[in-house]
């Protein structure tokens, strides 16, 4: 499952994953451990997460996924957010994650969306879709199979010179010895035919 899959409903607490296409909306299921359907209309805002981005000062946004892998590289699976705490205390908050965020246009509110989201998608088993492109193995295959590679090549290009010559040979004796087989039958049958007047003659 993907964050393509998942939904967020306006009006609507917590994430619901997507489920199929209905007659006059969307079926969702919450992804709340309930797993409620229900069916959304066409006049009511829903918006996939996999397309979120959080606005920067710069213009350039960050996809959402972004943001929660670096959310995860720096607290883990689970995020501890007291609402209660002040604006300040959030917005420092999200700065620490996300320095270069637009200030002027994303809100609190974003900010404890973002990470209730967050929490609800480890829960739902998204935290190996927000490890860190970093941390994965560089795949030595391709190194370790070029010199393979190279031995196959060499093989078929040595492979064809004993073929051709092989050929070559079979070719060249089989006619030679068709040709002695010829010249050795020719003076047998000169000498019987000469051999049989002779014999009436001395009679």
């Amino acid at each position: 499952m993907e964050l393509k899959e998942i939904a967020v409903v306006s009006g609507k607490p917590g994430l619901y994953k997507i489920i199929k296409p209905a007659v006059n909306g969307v079926i969702l299921e919450a992804m709340d451990g309930s797993k409620a359907r229900l069916i959304v209309g066409t006049s009511t805002k829903v918006s996939v997460l996999g397309e979120i981005s959080v606005y920067t000062e710069s213009g350039d946004n960050i996809p959402l996924i972004d943001v929660f892998r670096i959310v995860f590289a720096k607290y883990g699976k689970k995020v501890e957010l007291d609402p209660k705490q002040s604006d300040s205390a959030l917005r420092s908050f999200f700065t620490e994650l996300v320095p270069e965020h637009d200030k002027q246009r994303v809100y609190n509110s974003d900010i404890k969306k973002i990470v209730t989201w967050f929490n609800i998608l480890v829960v739902n088993g998204f935290e190996t879709s927000f490890a860190n492109k970093e941390d994965k193995t560089p795949d030595t295959s391709k190194s370790e199979a070029e010199p393979k590679k190279d031995k196959k090549s060499s093989k078929k290009e040595t492979a064809p010179e004993p073929v051709a010559e092989t050929k070559e040979a079979k070719k060249e004796s089989k006619p030679a010895a068709k040709k002695e087989a010829k010249v050795s039958e020719a003076p047998v049958k000169k000498e019987t035919k000469e051999a049989v007047p002779t014999e009436k003659k001395t009679s």
